[in-house]
């Protein structure tokens, strides 16, 4: 870019319409929360998650939203996820993933996507992106989320969608492991309308 110019990168991500709001470094947590930071200045809200390392390997990645400080976790949740998967021995494919809840009658009490087991070893990746479209409208909420992850000899991308079935005002968003705690550092981006 020219001098005065946002750089491509910076511009292809909204350059200054892409907000950072808040970051947390954790360590040895069972959840993440951002909470507090929704105004009406923003549209929608994106909570990243990167060099995670979890203390276990079982579970699998989990998201919920927040009211006046609180997860909410009445079963309000459904989502559809997909995995993208390829491993050492040539195997790729993509299937129907483990989500939460994929009946839009039956919700749950969490968003859920997965990717490969996540390893205990800060030498493979594994990196979360949460989005919540539109919280601050008093009306069911839309939720995108993904997980990249790797094993030793294989990684995958997990990918969902879901709705939070429930009309209450929305102030946060958590991210967990369904099982055992983790590191890593987390930030919440807003989007301006």
């Amino acid at each position: 870019a020219g001098a005065g110019q946002p750089c491509a990168f910076e511009a292809a991500a909204g350059g200054s319409d892409f907000k950072k709001l808040s970051a947390q470094t954790v360590s040895s947590v069972s959840s993440v929360s951002f909470d507090g930071f929704f105004t009406s200045d923003y549209n929608k809200y994106e909570l990243m998650g990167n060099d995670i390392e979890c203390e276990t390997s079982s579970g699998h990645a989990q998201f919920r939203t927040r009211t006046s400080d609180a997860d909410n976790t009445g079963s309000y949740y459904s989502n559809s996820a997909t995995k993208f998967y390829h491993d050492v021995n040539n195997e790729n494919w993509i299937n129907a993933a483990n989500s939460g809840s994929s009946d839009l009658n039956s919700p749950t009490t969490y968003w859920r996507v997965d990717a490969v087991g996540k390893q205990v070893s800060a030498d493979n990746l594994y990196t979360v992106r949460y989005v919540l479209y539109a919280p601050l409208s008093a009306t069911r909420n839309i939720g995108e989320f993904e997980c990249i992850s790797e094993a030793s000899t294989s990684m995958a991308k997990g990918y969902g969608v879901g709705v939070y079935q429930n009309t209450a005002l929305l102030s946060g968003m958590t991210f967990y492991v369904s099982a055992g705690t983790f590191s890593g550092t987390f930030t919440l981006y807003g989007y301006v309308k």
